[in-house]
């Protein structure tokens, strides 16, 4: 029968009382057995709603910051927000936030930018990892940074934690937040000019 090869219900036999198992955990099993095609959806949502629970030790928080430049002949414009709240209150830095619980990576770059800035890109790769200890003085925050390009110099609307939005010549940046003007400069040596401009 389908209910004996059900790898959810076999995880749930390893309790020798499956009837003190919480409403919410049979739930999800029956949702296993009855509606496949939504089980995935569910268990998801239920892993998150127990995962403070199952890690005892510390965990850094994770946020995603995105890099938006226009490149030109002779330069580059890169999309920055200033800071709304503090840390760093009214100081400049590249649109970005926490990851959320459900969502991908990915997804909470694109999420973070519209909140932001107002725009909407979808072509954005991954630069790199930044996690050093003290680069957020609230607590330990990992980030993963994007990259993006854009051929002109989008109409910006800051929203959610962003006081205001604009675009900077990088070899002319204000007051920056964070660590983000080591990732601009890690940026600005990774890619030249040329290699950005289309």
């Amino acid at each position: 029968m389908y209910q004996k090869s059900c790898p959810v219900l076999q995880k749930y036999q390893k309790f020798q009382d499956f009837s003190n198992r919480t409403s919410k955990q049979i739930n999800v099993v029956k949702c296993f057995l009855f509606k496949p095609s939504a089980a995935v959806k569910i268990w998801k949502h239920y892993l998150c709603s127990i995962m403070s629970y199952t890690y005892e030790y510390p965990r850094p928080a994770l946020t995603v910051d995105t890099v938006v430049i226009k490149p030109s002949v002779s330069n580059k414009m890169v999309l920055l927000i200033q800071r709304k709240f503090p840390p760093f209150e009214g100081f400049w830095a590249l649109p970005g936030g926490f990851v959320n619980m459900d969502e991908d990576l990915d997804e909470a770059a694109r999420r973070e930018l519209q909140e932001e800035t107002g725009i909407q890109i979808t072509d954005m790769k991954q630069f790199k990892a930044y996690g050093h200890p003290q680069r957020d003085p609230r607590h330990r925050t990992v980030t993963i940074v994007y990259l993006a390009v854009v051929e002109e110099l989008l109409l910006l609307q800051a929203g959610d934690d962003a006081a205001t939005a604009a675009w900077f010549d990088m070899n002319d940046l204000p007051m920056m937040a964070f660590d983000h003007l080591q990732i601009l400069t890690e940026i600005l040596e990774s890619f030249p000019i040329k290699s950005l401009h289309h």
